[in-house]
């Protein structure tokens, strides 16, 4: 598989994903819902000295007949509350704990809990039980822990007493908030309307020594708007609050530990030795083209088999005419060479009795099964001891799978904060079907490379992972704040680091890394050699261009290797015909046709890839303080009907 179509499909789902990861974040057009009406909402908070709000809800809600059946309500509140300081927005962890849902007899409702998106969802009713034409009044209590707030020289109490995120209207809604001391009702403000109104609510009134402050609703409140209180309060007014740690460090944190784990699998298995170069100018050890690609990258690929062709041909086994904008190959005689792979190679051509093939008919004539043997014969596993110590080839697999942790890290830390862990079993199997297909791409595309292109193939597979996953969980992507933000990129910087360190702990065997030195003095010399040295060694072998083509394919050298040849002159191979005689121009032809022909092998290697698609679950509501607004306090959130 060529990088740059590796790259370009990459690209591609990345640009797919990102927009779909933000896009599904957005807030959509928000719709009122006319199956039910919030007849009355009454609130009651009582303010302990440790921030610790208990509440008590009693909401009236009428279900019309309208020909479809309901069962209650469901009620989100936010576990983080967002706040700005100069400027920086700060995420506070909360806690929402003793939940209840009674009637006003004290009899209990059937309800539900769970955490999504960062809220706390409570759905109460029963799916067996539909409640249309009928009123039903709901007292949920709770109990709020808001935790140390984030202001050094003052205190604050900010809560939404009304959500504003009902999707319907209520009617007549009262609040009651008892203070444990006494506050100054000068830093007192209200605020109405729709998340975000500056719009003030002065229908306030205080009682019990400036403790306890009460405030109705004149009006119907619109659906989508509430009733949020502001006060200022002392710095100490609060005391013994609970302070939640915050472990998105740990993004980074596992990461780097995972990252140093690897390097000491490299530094006791993975460091090679230095291998010596020795200046060659044929093939060491009178290697076939594949078996040098297998020495030198540890695999071979579809498109290196291919270079058999030539080679075969220049061994007298096949012909290759030009017959008008294709080609023909002809065999000249039986393969007798004793080399297995050069055999199924052979036989793959011209099936059954055949003694020649078009090119055009490769495809159709399923030749490249016999491409697929050869891959899987020099690939195998047990052939890889031949290259690699048996040891760094099991801290690979090590070392990859300490890598992909590192990855998980960085979006699983993040779903525990802000989902909880009872997700990760239902997004385990996914990231582990993206993570072993990352792999496998990784290790087709980088395996054998240089640092550059491991750096760059790493980053754009963990960005895609990163991506993928997020487009599951697109609130957890928005939700981040400039803190979490930088955990997060280090940690994926870090992870990137760790996968291409793994790349680098197979370490050669004595034996390959002395073969390797050769190979790579070869590849030296196909790269600097001069034309002066070139004339000689094709003056004592005039086929000496020919001989060596096939290993300029399988090293990625065949057009430097044919422009080394513009001034040198060579005479045409006998195994090459198209009636003029061969050219340099005619080269760069058949060189255009050799990589035509090895193109048709990727045909063979991947049916396709399969789409992985998911949804997300709707957009986490959190709350903020920039001034003061409606729905900008903590708490709050929403509700409707199921």
């Amino acid at each position: 598989m060529k990088i740059k179509k590796v790259l370009s499909f990459f690209v591609c789902a990345l640009l797919v994903i990102i927009p779909s990861v933000f896009l599904s974040g957005c807030d959509a057009v928000q719709e009122v819902d006319k199956t039910y009406q919030i007849k009355n909402y009454e609130t009651v908070i009582n303010v302990s000295e440790k921030n610790i709000l208990n509440i008590t809800e009693t909401i009236e809600i009428r279900y019309p007949d309208l020909g479809q059946e309901k069962h209650g309500i469901y009620r989100y509140l936010p576990l983080y509350n967002n706040v700005y300081i100069d400027g920086e927005r700060k995420q506070l962890k909360t806690a929402i704990t003793d939940i209840s849902v009674r009637d006003l007899s004290g009899r209990n409702y059937q309800y539900d809990v769970w955490t999504e998106n960062g809220n706390k969802v409570i759905q109460i009713g029963s799916e067996y039980v539909d409640v249309s034409g009928t009123t039903e009044i709901y007292v949920l209590r709770y109990r709020y822990d808001l935790g140390e707030d984030a202001f050094e020289d003052k205190d604050l109490f900010y809560f939404n007493v009304i959500a504003a995120n009902w999707s319907s209207s209520i009617e007549y809604a009262e609040w009651t908030i008892n203070f444990p001391k006494a506050i100054d009702r000068e830093k007192v403000l209200g605020y109405y309307g729709a998340a975000g109104s500056d719009e003030v609510f002065d229908n306030l009134t205080f009682s019990n020594g400036d403790k306890t402050i009460r405030g109705q609703t004149t009006e119907p409140l619109p659906a989508f708007s509430g009733i949020t209180i502001k006060a200022d309060l002392p710095e100490g007014y609060f005391v013994g609050a609970t302070v939640f740690k915050d472990w998105s460090f740990l993004m980074f944190l596992i990461p780097l530990v995972l990252l140093g784990a690897i390097f000491a699998l490299w530094f006791a298995f993975g460091r090679d030795k230095k291998p010596t170069e020795v200046v060659e100018f044929y093939a060491p050890e009178n290697l076939n083209p594949i078996e040098l690609a297998f020495a030198y990258y540890g695999k071979i690929t579809n498109t290196q088999i291919m270079s058999l062709l030539i080679y075969l041909a220049n061994k007298g086994y096949i012909k290759v005419e030009a017959v008008g904008e294709t080609y023909k190959i002809v065999k000249v005689k039986p393969y007798d060479g004793g080399n297995k792979n050069e055999e199924i190679f052979f036989k793959g051509l011209f099936k059954g009795k055949r003694t020649e093939v078009m090119f055009d008919e490769l495809a159709e004539n399923n030749f490249f099964e016999s491409v697929q043997k050869i891959l899987l014969d020099v690939n195998n596993p047990l052939n890889k001891t031949k290259v690699y110590t048996k040891q760094s080839i099991a801290a690979t697999g090590g070392a990859y799978f300490l890598a992909v942790l590192a990855f998980l890290a960085i979006l699983f830390v993040p779903m525990a904060i802000f989902e909880g862990v009872y997700l990760f079993p239902l997004v385990l199997i996914p990231y582990i079907i993206i993570s072993a297909v990352a792999r496998a791409i990784f290790k087709v595309v980088g395996d054998g490379k240089g640092v550059v292109i491991k750096v760059l193939c790493a980053v754009i597979l963990g960005a895609f992972i990163v991506f993928a996953a997020a487009f599951v969980m697109p609130t957890i992507a928005i939700s981040f704040t400039q803190t979490m933000m930088v955990y997060f990129v280090l940690g994926f910087l870090a992870s990137v680091c760790a996968m291409v360190l793994a790349s680098f702990v197979l370490k050669r065997t004595d034996k390959n890394t002395q073969l390797y030195g050769k190979i790579k003095g070869f590849r030296h010399f196909l790269q600097n050699v001069e034309v002066k040295k070139l004339e000689a060694l094709v003056e004592s072998d005039p086929q000496y261009f020919y001989n060596i083509l096939p290993y300029t394919y399988v090293l990625g050298l065949s057009r430097k290797w044919i422009k080394r040849f513009e001034s040198v002159a060579i005479v045409p191979p006998d195994w090459y015909y198209d009636g003029r005689g061969i050219s340099l121009f005619d080269l760069i032809i058949f060189n255009s046709f050799f990589n035509s022909f090895s193109g048709l092998s990727t045909r063979v290697s991947v049916a396709g890839i399969a789409n992985i698609t998911s949804s997300g679950i709707g957009k986490a509501v959190s709350s903020g303080f920039r001034g003061g607004f409606s729905g900008g306090g903590f708490g709050g959130g929403g509700g409707g009907s199921w």
